[in-house]
């Protein structure tokens, strides 16, 4: 249904009428296995590598988030195509279709984040500075901007933690994270938990 801009950001969501044709590049295309995924590391492990307990868990806990990154992300960006598709045609608003997409987007933020805090038990693997800026910085603060705050208590004006505009999510914690930042977060632990599936990396043992 038609609805006013005014009316979209009083009664729906903020920075929704300026939602107009966000570009979100597929990232399935780039692990065309990763639905296999478990199933090759298990094979692999029972056949060769022998992990067992907390050195397995571990690889199993990013295997299947970084799998549930790439589809939330897929199911995120096809619902939000069609939200913009019907708006650009008729004028209409699918508020179902805006928030699937802020939920998957959300759920693909997250499968991230908990990947990398998983590793972050791995030695070596690289740390990041809360308040620095960076991408990873800004991915953990936007994870804990729809965890943490309260509905109750955001700023007049504003009705959700978290909304989506052409250039990204943005939180009201002030992060930002946008599409291609989230792609590649998810290339990168998409590519360490391929590795993994296929028994051609080295799984460190977690540390205490």
């Amino acid at each position: 249904m038609p609805i006013t801009n005014q009316g979209l950001e009083a009664y729906v969501s903020q920075g929704l009428s300026r939602l107009t044709r966000p570009r979100l590049k597929p990232v399935e295309s780039e692990f065309p296995e990763h639905g296999r995924w478990l199933a090759m590391f298990t094979l692999n492990n029972m056949a060769r590598l022998g992990l067992r307990e907390g050195v397995a868990g571990l690889c199993f806990a990013l295997i299947r988030r970084a799998d549930a990154a790439i589809e939330d992300y897929e199911d995120g960006r096809n619902a939000l195509a069609r939200f913009c598709d019907e708006r650009a045609a008729d004028g209409s608003v699918s508020i179902t279709s805006y928030f699937r997409a802020v939920r998957k987007l959300e759920l693909a933020v997250a499968d991230v984040e908990q990947s990398l805090q998983f590793m972050l038990r791995v030695p070596g693997f690289p740390r990041f500075t809360q308040g620095d800026g960076s991408p990873r910085d800004r991915l953990n603060l936007m994870y804990n901007s729809y965890r943490h705050v309260d509905p109750l208590t955001l700023p007049a004006g504003q009705i959700h933690a978290v909304w989506i505009e052409d250039d990204g999510i943005h939180a009201v914690t002030g992060a930002h994270f946008t599409f291609d930042e989230l792609r590649e977060s998810i290339c990168d632990v998409s590519r360490l938990a391929e590795k993994l599936a296929k028994g051609e990396l080295s799984a460190a043992p977690p540390t205490p």
